[in-house]
């Protein structure tokens, strides 16, 4: 058995993100920064550049008009969320590059991507500022299941037998069996990744209801998002039974239950296109 940092440590089984995603993140947290350095970096990697068009051209944004360069992509979308919407992008491409089993990999990044559509739904019908990091707190939350996955297949595999077996929460389980579970090893990924704090916060947290309970929109956004997304039953994370419902998360969104429906076809409207544009080759 490897403890928290051995897994980590072992940096020739971990993914790193593309050359492009840092100069992108470094263009951007540069306070003189334009759109035309931006623009420069993404046009380097063709794949990141049609990606984003087809989001930008997608039922994601529905501006009315048809985007048609990557500058005007950029311009309309924002730096920074261009920013996390790259990281989103670069991130599944690079877990697809290890040794991890595909039909999990697919279903895992399936429920992740709603739950990210969904996360940030939330914050547009509550009109919260940069809805796109939503998205990516919803599309990583459980990035920590993944390196498990990739470093300790063995125990992975009995961590999943034991869920199907007892039903019991799959962050009790790995602590029963590692020590440790996902939400710490994606915590220090995104760490060594040198992630924005409130993303670490929120990989860390999503499991902890005192934390919920006090107050976190964002832990709240991605604990509701997480159970709708298990109640459509799009994709899977490794757990069959989702977690239990914090009344309170549902309070501290302030959302009415008529929005549920709403909220539910936007997700179904949006989910497919979305799958497409991230999970094509």
């Amino acid at each position: 058995m490897k403890d928290l940092e051995g897994l980590l440590k072992n940096s020739a089984k971990l993914p790193s993100l593309s050359m492009v995603y840092h100069h992108i993140q470094r263009v951007v947290n540069d306070p003189d920064a334009n759109m035309e350095s931006i623009v420069e970096i993404i046009g380097e990697d063709p794949s990141l550049t049609v990606r984003l068009l087809r989001l930008a051209n997608s039922s994601f944004y529905g501006f009315p008009q048809q985007v048609s360069s990557l500058s005007e992509s950029v311009r309309l979308i924002g730096l920074k969320q261009v920013r996390d919407l790259c990281f989103g992008t670069v991130l599944i491409q690079v877990f697809r590059k290890n040794k991890i089993d595909p039909i999990f990999l697919d279903h895992f990044w399936r429920h992740n991507i709603a739950c990210g559509i969904t996360s940030r739904l939330i914050a547009q019908f509550t009109n919260q500022q940069n809805i796109e990091q939503f998205f990516i707190m919803g599309l990583v939350h459980d990035i920590g299941k993944l390196p498990i996955a990739m470093n300790l297949p063995d125990q992975f595999e009995s961590i999943l037998k034991e869920i199907s077996t007892s039903g019991a929460p799959m962050n009790e389980v790995e602590h029963r069996q590692l020590g440790y579970d996902h939400t710490e090893v994606g915590a220090l990924i995104l760490s060594e990744w040198k992630m924005p704090q409130p993303l670490i916060d929120v990989v860390r947290g999503h499991h902890d209801f005192k934390k919920i309970k006090s107050g976190s929109f964002e832990l709240s956004a991605i604990h509701v998002a997480n159970l709708l997304v298990h109640a459509m039953e799009i994709g899977s994370s490794g757990e069959d039974i989702p977690p239990p419902f914090e009344e309170k998360a549902w309070s501290i969104l302030g959302l009415e239950l008529e929005t549920l429906s709403k909220l539910c076809e936007e997700v179904d409207r949006q989910f497919l296109e979305i799958e497409r544009i991230f999970l094509e080759p």
